[in-house]
């Protein structure tokens, strides 16, 4: 079974060393691990420039919305060529944030689920969302995602819920 894919930026991190308060917060995080799907099939877990790229995709998908949303109540101003234009950019920014959201592997990973149940795909989307941006607990302490609170000694959701 082969582990995550090396890359320049992977080693690149291995030559720098973390210390000092730096050092101790990476310790206290609980940063997500690798998502495997299949054997060659794996998909890093968040990094800051894929979450610079996510956020930018993020914005242009809102930009476009609202330029289109504008053509469209005064659409008597504008021409075909400016509905193509936000059409083409709206495409893009999509793409872009669906390959950001699989750090760089959407395409992979589309193909992987081509032919397969679109209930699976939901699953695997719903999982790799928690898996890869868990959510922190609200104010109380209480996990939104399986409903555990600190203050009692058991989660609402069973471990066989939760599988």
């Amino acid at each position: 079974m082969a582990g995550p894919k090396k890359t320049p930026a992977r080693a690149a991190a291995k030559t720098r060393a973390a210390s000092g308060r730096y050092l101790e917060l990476i310790q206290e995080v609980d940063a997500p691990q690798p998502y495997q799907i299949a054997d060659e099939l794996v998909i890093d877990p968040p990094s800051k420039p894929m979450a610079d790229k996510l956020n930018d995709a993020h914005y242009r998908m809102a930009v476009a919305n609202a330029m289109t949303q504008a053509m469209l109540a005064q659409p008597d101003q504008f021409t075909m060529d400016n509905f193509t234009s936000v059409r083409e950019m709206s495409e893009k920014a999509v793409e872009d944030y669906n390959d950001a959201f699989f750090n760089g592997r959407y395409h992979e990973v589309q193909e992987f689920f081509t032919g397969q149940s679109n209930e699976y795909w939901n699953a695997f989307v719903t999982d790799y969302k928690a898996h890869m941006w868990p959510k922190e607990p609200d104010a109380e302490g209480v996990c939104p995602t399986c409903g555990h609170d600190p203050r009692t000694e058991a989660a609402p959701l069973g471990p066989a819920s939760l599988s």
